[in-house]
């Protein structure tokens, strides 16, 4: 049975995945909230802190953002998105234009992984939230190469990977989620039964892990 909606919030419920709604656009309305809150509690438990700096691979209408600009310090906060439209409608229902003015998130509006490299901005998170499930092999590979190098800094002269890659991606059962950690030490292993994406996460230089 679909939950109420309030009286006067358009919420979306009862759409289907896809639909030109802000919350619909980006996968079943129903589940909008309770995915936002499980990324955020597993990024928190991940190790993620207020101090942090995060990058939001196809960050829509700020499913998860909603929750991680207002716990991030300012200008901690940075969002990739091909769609303007998505980001602006979660600012204007979700987040509010003066919580924006407050934390100062930085938006790319882009489909392309270049705009992340040309930013030149070191991150110690990232994330992408089922964005892989619906891109070609290279389009793939250039986003996990250029995450890869945004979450390396230099130490000394020696350039090392320091930051984590969240990756969670839908299966085909309602509600199945698959987690991917990169460049996390002490995790098991992931399983090579998608050899293709997996060799991609190699050819990036990232490790890979099952949470």
């Amino acid at each position: 049975m679909q939950p109420p909606s309030d009286d006067g919030e358009d919420l979306g419920v009862g759409l289907k995945p896809g639909d030109p709604h802000y919350r619909a656009y980006v996968g079943p309305p129903e589940d909008y909230d309770l995915i936002a809150a499980m990324t955020f509690n597993l990024l928190t438990t991940l190790g993620l802190r207020q101090h942090h700096s995060l990058l939001d691979v196809g960050c829509g209408s700020l499913r998860i953002g909603r929750l991680l600009i207002p716990y991030l310090n300012q200008g901690k906060y940075f969002g990739v998105e091909p769609n303007e439209w998505l980001v602006e409608e979660g600012i204007k229902r979700e987040l509010g234009e003066a919580l924006v003015q407050i934390k100062r998130p930085t938006f790319f509006f882009s489909d392309s992984p270049e705009v992340v490299v040309q930013a030149k901005v070191s991150f110690d998170f990232a994330l992408a939230q089922s964005i892989f499930s619906h891109c070609g092999l290279d389009l793939i590979g250039g986003w996990l190469s250029a995450v890869s190098r945004s979450l390396e800094s230099w130490i000394g002269n020696t350039r090392a990977r320091r930051g984590r890659f969240l990756l969670r991606q839908n299966s085909t059962r309602r509600g199945s989620k698959t987690n991917l950690l990169a460049g996390m030490h002490g995790w098991k292993k992931l399983s090579e039964k998608r050899q293709d994406e997996m060799s991609l996460l190699s050819r990036a230089g990232i490790e890979r892990w099952k949470l």
